[in-house]
């Protein structure tokens, strides 16, 4: 999907659930993300719809294993917190966040750990470990955490792992 056809599902979804889009929070290859807010309410969050099926199953797959996890917070990052889905619309209404965060679960793996050439893993570690620097320990200490629930992170840059408020 293209840009002007995601904010053109957006505008269409927020209107069938009450909500107004309020500003842009962010785009990507796996869809949009906009703060969205309640007519009502006057409370506001964050709403993505997805170019693909794909992308949108997998990361509300993710953020339902954090939700049954009770996860918010790893190793300090942040983590959204989903408020609705609809397969309809591709969308993920969630929590918004602050820096230090994890975003972003679209190209995750779920319970079953991807394969890749061992070489293939050991240039990915060292790309990611000098990418981090000093923080590297913690960024994957909160790989090992999403692990050990059964979701595999790989989309580690500093747009989607954000260790700290200016990176």
């Amino acid at each position: 999907m293209s840009k002007k056809s995601l904010l053109s599902s957006a505008e269409s979804y927020v209107a069938t659930q009450g909500l107004e889009l309020t500003g842009s929070l962010g785009n990507g290859l796996d869809g949009n993300i906009w703060k969205v807010r309640s007519k009502k309410k006057r409370i506001s969050w964050a709403l993505k719809i997805h170019a693909e099926w794909r992308g949108y199953r997998c990361e509300r797959d993710c953020y339902q294993k954090l939700l049954e996890h009770q996860v918010s917070e790893i190793e300090g990052f942040h983590v959204r917190v989903m408020v609705r889905t609809d397969d309809q619309w591709l969308a993920i209404e969630m929590s918004i966040v602050e820096r230090p965060f994890i975003l972003d679960f679209a190209q995750a793996f779920l319970d079953i750990e991807p394969e890749f050439p061992e070489e293939v893993w050991q240039e990915r570690l060292e790309t990611w470990s000098e990418n981090y620097g000093e923080h590297w320990p913690r960024v994957q200490r909160a790989l090992y955490e999403l692990e050990g629930i059964g979701i595999y992170y790989l989309d580690v840059h500093h747009q989607n792992v954000s260790v700290a408020v200016a990176d």
